[in-house]
């Protein structure tokens, strides 16, 4: 039987046990490597899969702005590109570019979104989605953002996604009074 053989050895040459030692030092590089690059921060807001791909969503609460407002906002910071200048608006299925008013439909969202995102490279394309409720108050915004990564594969984006989330927002001249992370996405490794 060919796999006791190997088996027999493994034990006999001690080999076994060094294969282990060595990927037992190798998962506490690992560990070790994740908590450094963490500590730093450079990592700490990596999406590894949790959408299937790498994506992140964030909630950000503006307690005394109205939606309209709000989207005015981010449809002229979209216009420009951006704080970073990579950020190109999207046409919507209501056919308005980059934002579309959903308050001629009694909907309880009233503002939707959607712009891709060029990262700074320039290799990849990931799609950014907004929309804006009003909140209970009616005198503020819950506007929730959701990035995806466009190239299929992507299971580690090292915080892209959630840079392209916040460097929207840090865009506007308006700034949150909140911020929400969804509890399974971009949290680091």
């Amino acid at each position: 039987h060919p796999p006791h053989r190997a088996v027999r050895v493994f034990a006999a040459t001690g080999q076994a046990e060094q294969a282990s030692m060595l990927g037992l030092r190798c998962a506490l590089l690992g560990v070790l490597a994740a908590a450094v690059l963490a500590a730093d921060g450079s990592d700490a807001n990596q999406d590894c899969g949790s959408c299937g791909n790498a994506c992140c969503k964030i909630v950000y609460v503006f307690s005394d702005t109205d939606t309209a407002t709000l989207a005015a906002a981010l449809n002229a910071t979209l216009a420009e590109g951006g704080a970073d200048g990579r950020y190109t608006p999207q046409e919507t299925a209501e056919g308005a570019l980059g934002i579309a008013d959903l308050t001629p439909y009694n909907t309880t969202t009233d503002f939707i979104g959607q712009a891709y995102h060029l990262t700074e490279a320039g290799t990849y394309t990931d799609t950014v989605d907004f929309t804006l409720t009003p909140t209970a108050s009616g005198k503020g915004t819950r506007a929730t953002f959701f990035s995806i990564s466009q190239i299929g594969g992507a299971y580690c984006d090292a915080g892209q996604n959630y840079y392209n989330i916040d460097e929207l927002v840090s865009g506007l001249d308006i700034e949150p009074t909140a911020m929400i992370r969804a509890p399974d996405a971009c949290h680091g490794a």
